[in-house]
């Protein structure tokens, strides 16, 4: 079986197959193909050339693309054959079309490529060549994928544009077509902003690119050199800087100018109004106001244009605004001389008028003082009110600019007390501070007020007043009177003086009654009535213990008038405090006595419960240290208190327990060798007799002594310890013990006089036996006194002499020790002698 080569894609009309027949002995060979029309070129060896170009473009149909199979036949020397097959796939490579050469003004341009294959089978997109272009340039194509899309270049020239198009299903089958584009400024000319002129001449000026233009006006224009129609000349229709003559007055005329550079046009135009004149005129004159807010401005309106007021002082405000012949009102910050002018703006044309002087002066604002409370008096009624306690009231009226003058309506019934020289019958008076004083009291009369008018006036005719309407009222007194309680801790009976049913009395029309009570305790149980502290009767008891309560109140009428403060004093009946006698406890024994007596009161007793005999006057076995509580019943000393009333009081009395003893000596005792003297320091309280004992480890009395400061030797070597009990005048008892300290036994010293350095653990060393030792010191030198060895411990055998020289055996014979030493009970040790060294021959 032959084989016809490798399936191929290619985006030309042309291609080469290869088939492999080697070894197969192969005699005839052919090749067809799957359309007709397809070009063979010898077809029967194995790598024929094959075409599809006569069939171009019909052959690629609508899809850009057409597949096309090869068939191998074959025929080998013994008579057999094969087949074999192989595709072609030939892509359609688009031609493509980015458009015409062109050129465009500004920097944007529609770009005109076209797609060459159909139904949709290529895609294609759009660079620029940078190296052709502008230097700098920055490129932006709206979608460079569409070959009719948008490009914004940021530069004028001439820039190279690549439209690249390829098969949609072989991109490497494409191709470039290139369209230069140039990018041309529009003119650059600025006619100016819009303007007006007075009257009929206007002077054009325009800032071109070229200078090359015209002017031109809708309805047409004349043209000059100069405002005057002796320079009237067309051919200025051309100039940059021309003048126009406009006949008619108060109308706007709109010139173009139009500018050429070969290919590109531009255009911009201004807006000239033509205005005439038109007079200021105002409606006022020189006034004078009172106040900051002025009304009566006024003007004529003008025909064209528009008219506004100004003044010449700052912050002036005119409402609703000041763009109108007759403002609602105008407002100023500062009193004074203002100019105002009106001025007409008609364009260019602006005429003002001669300046309106106003003279601002301050309002007076009258306020009589007192309280104001809207609709009281009637609706818009602005009568201030306020009470008065008793006959007089002092005013405060405040005033502001001018003169002030107080005046009165009744001027039977009241007048003021410190008037000045305007009006000698004291009815009208110029001082703000003045006092208001009446005769009458005006809370039961008719009718049940005065009224005081404060009136300023600023010299200027500008006035104002503020009335003033006073109720005279009198002053309570404030007065009470107390109860003294029955008993300590009853309440007493409080009452404030009313005159609820006498009006012409001064504590008429009391609500308000502020009790000052010194800790007192408001009743509200116990069958009296409950009371608050704001009322006219109170019952109130103290449990401070104090007897004494200063009693205050403070009253106030429903005028609002307070009365002064009223003080009394409430002493409560003395307390039932009998007489009696104690007699102490002592050593925490109950063997107390307490005996009460009674006086001419005829006094009963009941002592707390914890008695059996609750009534009697002698209690006995009592312990001490203790407070015992009784109740004592009397009959009461108040003179507020009924015959036959009884009271109850509480006493305490306290039952000392004595006769104490603290046993106490001082603890420094410190070990110490026998024999050990101590000496002890007693400390104890409250003793009057004393009773030592010393016991040593095994709890055996050594010692005792009844000595308040004792004095004891220990001689033997132990533990011990101190046992005190001190006995009181009252033979209480208290007992301290302690312990324990040490005693050693008495130092001494024994030196042998031979020692075998043997090593059988025997007599190995030359060591001393001693005990309480408190230094030591030994020296060991033969026998022509040459120091052989020394040491300070004499409690270690070993730390003794071993019998060597160094490393070597001292040899046996005699040696002599040098001892000092000191015991701990001061003994002091100087010994000197021979000691012999044996050891058995080696």
């Amino acid at each position: 079986t032959p084989y016809a080569g490798l399936n191929q894609e290619t985006c030309d009309q042309t291609t080469q197959l290869n088939a492999d027949t080697i070894g197969m002995n192969v005699t005839t060979l052919n090749w067809t193909a799957s359309l007709a029309g397809v070009s063979i070129i010898t077809n029967n060896i194995p790598n024929p050339i094959v075409s599809i170009a006569s069939m171009v473009p019909t052959i690629y149909g609508d899809s850009g693309q057409v597949t096309v199979w090869f068939y191998l036949s074959t025929f080998n020397t013994q008579g057999c054959g094969g087949t074999d097959s192989v595709s072609v796939i030939f892509y359609q490579v688009p031609e493509a079309d980015a458009g015409g050469d062109d050129s465009v003004c500004g920097l944007e341009y529609d770009l005109l490529a076209q797609f060459d294959l159909v139904n949709n089978q290529s895609k294609g997109q759009w660079n620029y060549v940078a190296s052709q272009s502008p230097s700098g340039a920055v490129v932006n194509f709206v979608d460079d994928t569409v070959p009719t899309t948008t490009v914004h270049v940021s530069t004028y020239g001439f820039y190279y544009f690549v439209w690249s198009e390829w098969n949609r299903e072989n991109n490497n089958c494409r191709d470039y077509d290139t369209v230069i584009i140039q990018f041309i400024p529009y003119p650059n000319i600025d006619c100016g902003p819009d303007f007006s002129v007075c009257g009929k001449w206007a002077e054009l000026n325009v800032t071109t690119s070229t200078g090359i233009g015209q002017w031109n006006a809708i309805g047409g224009a004349a043209y000059a050199s100069a405002p005057d129609t002796a320079y009237l000349n067309p051919a200025y229709q051309d100039s940059i800087n021309a003048w126009v003559y406009h006949a008619t007055p108060n109308e706007t005329t709109t010139f173009y100018w139009t500018e050429y550079n070969s290919i590109c046009v531009s255009v911009d135009s201004v807006n000239v109004y033509f205005a005439g004149e038109i007079p200021a005129v105002p409606y006022i004159q020189d006034s004078t106001n009172c106040g900051l807010v002025f009304d009566d401005l006024d003007a004529q309106p003008p025909q064209y244009g528009y008219g506004y007021w100004i003044d010449t002082v700052n912050n002036t405000q005119f409402y609703d605004t000041a763009v109108t012949p007759h403002p609602d009102s105008v407002v100023v910050q500062y009193y004074g001389m203002h100019h105002f002018y009106w001025i007409v703006n008609n364009g260019a044309c602006i005429d003002t008028s001669d300046v309106i002087p106003i003279l601002f002066v301050q309002n007076p604002i009258a306020n009589a003082g007192g309280y104001y409370w809207p609709g009281l008096f009637g609706t818009g009624s602005e009568i201030k009110t306020d009470t008065a306690c008793g006959y007089d009231y002092y005013l405060g009226a405040q005033p502001t600019i001018g003169l002030g003058t107080w005046y009165t309506t009744d001027q039977v019934n009241t007048w003021f007390l410190n008037p000045d020289s305007i009006s000698p019958d004291s009815i009208a008076t110029h001082n703000p501070n003045d006092t208001a004083h009446t005769i009458i009291l005006t809370y039961n009369t008719n009718p049940n007020h005065y009224d005081f008018v404060w009136v300023e006036d600023n010299n200027y005719g500008c006035t104002d007043q503020d009335t003033l309407r006073l109720f005279f009222a009198p002053i309570p007194t404030g007065d009470f009177t107390v109860t003294e309680p029955w008993c300590i801790g009853y309440p007493s009976t409080i009452i404030a003086h009313t005159s609820y049913n006498q009006i012409q009395n001064d504590d008429w029309g009391l609500i308000h009654f502020n009790w000052g009570l010194d800790n007192g305790i408001v009743d509200t149980t116990g069958g009296i009535p409950a009371t608050g502290l704001d009322e006219d009767t109170i019952y109130v008891h103290w449990d401070n213990g104090d007897p004494t309560h200063i009693i205050s109140l403070l009253t106030i009428s429903q005028y609002g008038c307070s009365s002064p403060i009223s003080f009394d004093t409430i002493i409560e009946p003395p307390k039932m405090n009998p007489d009696y006698d104690i007699e102490d406890g002592t050593c925490g024994l109950a063997n107390g006595i307490i005996t009460l007596y009674t006086d001419t009161h005829e006094l009963t007793f009941t002592w707390d419960s914890t008695f059996t005999n609750q009534t009697d006057t002698i209690q006995q076995g009592l312990l001490g240290n203790q407070t015992f509580t009784v109740l004592v019943h009397g009959e009461s000393s108040s003179p507020d208190a009924p015959q036959g009333t009884f009271c109850t009081d509480t006493i305490s009395i306290y039952l000392p327990d004595t006769g104490y003893t603290t046993a106490l000596f001082d603890t420094l005792i410190s070990d110490g060798v026998a024999p050990y003297s101590v000496s002890i320091t007693n400390l104890s309280e409250n003793g009057q007799n004393y009773q030592w004992y010393v016991y040593d480890q095994n709890n055996q009395l050594v010692w005792s002594g009844t000595d308040e400061f004792p004095t004891f030797t220990i001689n033997q070597e132990g533990y011990y310890h101190v046992v005190l009990v001190s006995t009181s005048r009252d033979d209480c008892l208290d007992t301290m013990k302690w312990g324990e300290f040490y005693v050693e036994a008495s130092s001494k010293m024994e030196v042998p006089n031979v020692f075998t350095p043997n090593g059988d653990n025997t007599n190995d060393f030359f060591q001393v036996v001693a005990n309480t030792l408190e230094s030591f010191h030994g020296i060991i030198t033969n026998r022509w006194g040459k120091k052989l060895y020394e040491w300070d411990n004499w409690e270690d055998e070993s730390a003794g002499w071993d019998g060597k020289i160094g490393n070597s055996l001292a040899t046996p014979g005699a040696y002599f020790y040098i001892i000092k030493a000191t015991g701990k009970d001061g003994t002091e040790y100087d010994l000197q002698g021979t000691f012999y060294l044996l050891r058995e021959k080696q």
